[in-house]
């Protein structure tokens, strides 16, 4: 069971700032890979969906390092 005590604050600690820059650079990272692959088409759901699951591990990681 979760103690804030023991285990600190739910989100590890860290702000929303630096969540997003984290974001960023990651779909910084897609965008620049996608670029020179050529694998999905710009402005298309595809693209839309990708950087959805990027954020979402991007922040996985992000709450969950400290447990990790």
């Amino acid at each position: 069971m979760y103690n804030e005590q023991v285990d600190g604050p739910l989100d590890g600690g860290h702000n929303d700032n630096e969540l997003k820059i984290r974001k960023r650079k990651a779909l910084d990272a897609f965008h620049a890979w996608n670029d020179v692959t050529g694998f999905i088409i710009g402005g298309t759901s595809y693209e839309g969906e990708l950087e959805s699951l990027i954020e979402d591990a991007v922040e996985i990681g992000f709450y969950g390092e400290i447990k990790c």
